[in-house]
């Protein structure tokens, strides 16, 4: 992965853009990309991390809204919740069930 070199960003709305970019390069158009995992299984891994470690309210949900994109069903993505809870513990848990089950209400999505 070859992640190049710029000058270091002299404003903040330039530091965030830059972050910006290296994300989609590096996260969507290098990691996802590859070819060992498919996309379905990339987002069973990732917001299970994301469910255990309590990661960012944004975060979390941009990526349970795209593994709902890359096949998995409310219903399944509500037992990984439940699941990661039990190794995770019980207060990651209540907010990743919460987080589906608004986006599953949002969609309207039957089990």
């Amino acid at each position: 992965m070859s992640t190049g070199s710029s000058p270091t960003p002299e404003t903040p709305d330039a530091a965030a853009q830059e972050w910006r970019d290296l994300t989609d390069r590096l996260v969507f158009d290098e990691l996802w990309q590859r070819t060992g995992l498919t996309p379905r299984e990339r987002s069973i891994v990732t917001v299970a991390v994301l469910f255990a470690r309590g990661g960012p309210a944004g975060a979390t949900r941009f990526h349970t809204r795209r593994a709902h994109e890359n096949g998995l069903s409310f219903a399944e993505l509500h037992e990984i919740a439940v699941h990661t809870a039990f190794y995770a513990g019980w207060p990651a848990g209540s907010p990743a069930v919460g987080l589906v089950g608004e986006l599953w209400a949002e969609e309207g999505e039957q089990a």
